[in-house]
């Protein structure tokens, strides 16, 4: 919802999640880790090594909670993994054995459902929807805020206080640990509401009305 002094850029909503105002979740459910895929592009770094060490933080993650947590554990792999020939799947397997391995073919929804609590592994549009849900939500990756411009900073910055956002992965165990057996008296808490907010307000707005909201976005842009 911004626009940089553009005169294109028009402050709208999420699109996207129009029609889906509440999804459920199970405040007693497990643990579901959301990760991405080997890149795919052309880089003029190496994206296996960049890879590699996506993966053993993933590892360092998992080996940071407790048994019991990772017991409740689905990690939930990219769709395209199978494309890449990195074969996470066998990894996980080598790595945790008793984890529950979901390979992307069941639709996230699905699978927040049954969870308490959603980590993401990167940024992505998954953080976006969760968010704007509502939903427990804790994410984490490594290099910090060098991703993203200046201005979008200080609303990261604001969810890295509230524990949203960790840059290590064990910095983000520590957190699903601390606020397992309870999660809703954290994310209910007023400080972390507030920050989620205000992020969604900035990137990914809710419309009470959007069939209306859009009409009104796009007389005013046509005249």
């Amino acid at each position: 919802g911004w626009t940089d002094g553009r005169s294109k850029c028009i402050p709208a909503f999420n699109f996207k999640m129009v029609g889906l105002s509440h999804i459920s979740w199970d405040e007693k459910g497990g643990l579901l880790l959301v990760e991405v895929c080997l890149p795919h592009g052309i880089e003029t770094w190496d994206v296996n090594s960049e890879f590699e060490k996506y993966q053993n933080d993933q590892f360092i993650f998992v080996k940071n909670l407790p048994k019991m947590i990772q017991q409740a554990l689905t990690v939930r792999l990219h769709p395209s993994f199978l494309r890449y020939k990195w074969f996470e799947n066998l990894r996980w397997k080598d790595k945790s054995p008793f984890i529950k391995i979901e390979y992307g073919y069941a639709k996230i929804l699905n699978l927040i459902s049954k969870s308490r609590l959603v980590v993401f592994s990167y940024d992505s549009t998954g953080l976006l929807e969760t968010l704007y849900l509502n939903i427990p939500t804790i994410c984490f990756w490594s290099g910090g805020l060098s991703h993203l411009r200046d201005n979008a900073k200080p609303y990261y910055i604001k969810l890295q206080e509230v524990g949203i956002l960790h840059y290590s992965p064990e910095s983000a165990a520590r957190k699903v640990t601390e606020i397992w057996e309870d999660v809703m008296a954290w994310w209910n808490g007023d400080i972390v509401q507030s920050s989620r907010s205000e992020f969604c307000e900035r990137f990914s707005r809710k419309s009470e009305n959007p069939v209306k909201h859009l009409k009104k976005l796009l007389i005013e842009k046509g005249s």
